[in-house]
């Protein structure tokens, strides 16, 4: 279902059959399937040959994944031993540093992706201002940060996982991160809020996980984690009614 969703809302390749292609369409959406999707891919749609930049990029499981379905993959990451990671583990092009450090051409990459790093640097503006000189005309920013709007931080206060002091240095809401892409000069195409991992944000602030889950996880049983999914469930239904509550902001911005 995962693949055949991603097809559909993305462009990329299933190889799957029409009936269960659009039995993916109908499952999907409710109320995570398809943020995890679209987290996934980084909200990119297909292009075949295409390169893109991970700015803060780990030890790569995205990149490798983005490969897989044909993009030419670059990163960055401050973290030596991510980077050795990178390298070694999944023969990755990771440079260690800032993106500023790297000095890459003007006019290079089809797609930069931000996830889950503007929050952590010192001065966001310049660099979404880099990554808008590193982009193609046309090529896409994706940014995915912390909501400082979200449902969570309404109700968990300072528990809410995503102030993390002293790392996270600047929040933003839905409307500060558009107006700081502007700003950097780009073209917001959207701005929204999505409730990814919301069961585990709430999870976390009231203290019935310590740790962040591990890829794949899934909520515990019980009492707790049916507290958790109807959290998730109220904050999906206020997205739909038009309210940025979700957990985390997804920015989409192209080059003019």
């Amino acid at each position: 279902m995962t693949r055949a969703y991603r097809r559909h809302a993305y462009g990329y390749p299933d190889g799957l059959p029409g009936w269960l292609r659009n039995l993916a369409r109908l499952a999907v959406p409710y109320p995570e399937g398809a943020e995890a999707v679209g987290f996934s891919v980084m909200y990119l749609r297909s292009l075949p040959g295409g390169e893109m930049l991970d700015v803060g990029c780990g030890a790569g499981a995205q990149l490798v994944q983005l490969r897989e379905l044909g993009w030419r993959v670059v990163g960055v990451d401050l973290d030596t031993r991510a980077v050795e990671l990178a390298t070694r583990l999944h023969h990755l092009d990771v440079r260690q540093g800032t993106l500023e450090e790297q000095r890459f051409p003007s006019d290079r990459f089809d797609a930069v992706t931000l996830s889950h790093t503007i929050e952590h640097v010192h001065d966001p503006m310049g660099l979404v201002r880099e990554c808008g000189r590193v982009l193609k005309p046309g090529g896409r920013l994706v940014v995915v940060t912390p909501n400082a709007d979200s449902l969570g931080h309404r109700r968990l206060g300072a528990s809410w996982i995503g102030l993390q002091p002293p790392r996270h240095l600047y929040l933003f809401s839905c409307g500060t991160l558009r107006r700081l892409a502007e700003r950097a000069g780009l073209d917001v195409v959207s701005v929204r809020s999505s409730v990814r991992n919301a069961e585990f944000t709430w999870l976390l602030g009231r203290g019935a996980l310590t740790e962040w889950p591990r890829p794949g996880q899934r909520p515990p049983r019980g009492w707790a984690g049916r507290r958790a999914r109807a959290f998730q469930l109220a904050e999906w239904m206020l997205t739909l009614a038009g309210r940025e509550a979700g957990e985390e902001i997804v920015l989409i911005a192209c080059k003019a």
